[in-house]
């Protein structure tokens, strides 16, 4: 490939992602309904105009090489650049059609897309939202090849990969919360020191929560409090509050409708909030679709303070 211009057709792109996707000749052929051997040659022929191998045969599947990671990679995005094209074109000739997939850590999950997705929807009938939920880290990896047009979830603590750009939506708070029926339950100003000794569920070790809890135990002289129970899921945590003297850590957004509810209780601590920026992540290198552009303007527009 070195020093002429490659050409690549729409179709051999969209085997080369498919076989990336299922990880197997097999699979992507019948994904594509054509023929184990017509996949194979395609396979083939981008090696050759490459000059490198792209994936590895292996016993558990297609595994890619470090070349066929960058041309996946890059497959991705041009196949997400022209579902956006498509997209476009539909809204220039007046027809709101158009997808748009969205990425969120658990804060976004139980009241934030909810939210906005059915007020987009409302406002733009002939949109389709779909929404995933995974781990942050995932989930950017996503976005970055074109597999999502947007993530919302904690602002970034380090430098962002210049591929990538977020602007922030508003200000969350951590707050320790526990069931209705905790000695604890709706407590005012209370000392970190108070709640040292407490049994504790938690989020995955070294999560933003947690590292966030810890840091405040730290400004105190305290050592994090042992956790017995660690686990990432919403559901589990809030059922193992309700089984009597358990306390977590989460962000105001995620437990705003149980504390509503009086199905959990706030323990407000002493001293300052623990704040973190909520923020929407797009990639800076692709045209967002008409259909990601109407999202952000959803997004953009809630408030915590206004629609809680």
């Amino acid at each position: 490939m070195s020093g002429r211009r490659s050409r690549f057709t729409l179709r051999q792109i969209e085997v080369l992602v498919a076989v990336a996707d299922h990880a197997s000749i097999t699979h992507a052929a019948e994904w594509l309904l054509v023929s184990q051997p017509a996949v194979t040659r395609t396979i083939q022929e981008i090696e050759n105009e490459v000059g490198a191998p792209l994936f590895d045969r292996a016993p558990r599947g297609m595994i890619p090489t470090v070349f066929g990671e960058s041309m996946i990679r890059h497959a991705k995005a041009v196949l997400a650049e022209l579902r956006h094209a498509g997209e476009e074109i539909e809204s220039l000739k007046g027809n709101e059609k158009g997808v748009v997939r969205v990425g969120t850590a658990p804060l976004g999950a139980p009241v934030l897309l909810p939210t906005v997705a059915s007020r987009l929807i409302v406002k733009h009938p002939g949109l389709r939202v779909e929404i995933f939920e995974e781990n942050f880290t995932g989930l950017i990896s996503t976005l970055r090849t074109g597999g999502l047009d947007l993530v919302v979830g904690p602002a970034p603590e380090d430098a962002l990969d210049p591929v990538l750009q977020y602007s922030t939506l508003f200000t969350d708070e951590l707050v320790i919360v526990a069931s209705k029926n905790h000695p604890l339950a709706g407590e005012k100003n209370v000392p970190i020191s108070r709640i040292a000794n407490e049994n504790w569920v938690m989020p995955p070790h070294n999560n933003r929560p947690w590292r966030r809890l810890e840091s405040r135990f730290l400004l105190e002289g305290l050592s994090m409090p042992p956790h017995a129970i660690q686990s990432s899921s919403i559901a589990v945590v809030r059922s193992v509050l309700m089984q009597g003297n358990w306390l977590t850590v989460y962000p105001r957004l995620i437990v705003h409708n149980d504390l509503r509810d009086g199905t959990l209780a706030e323990v407000a601590l002493a001293g300052e909030p623990m704040e973190w920026d909520v923020v929407v992540y797009s990639r800076s290198t692709a045209a967002q679709s008409p259909a990601a552009r109407a999202m952000i303007a959803e997004l953009e527009a809630f408030s915590p303070g206004v629609d809680l």
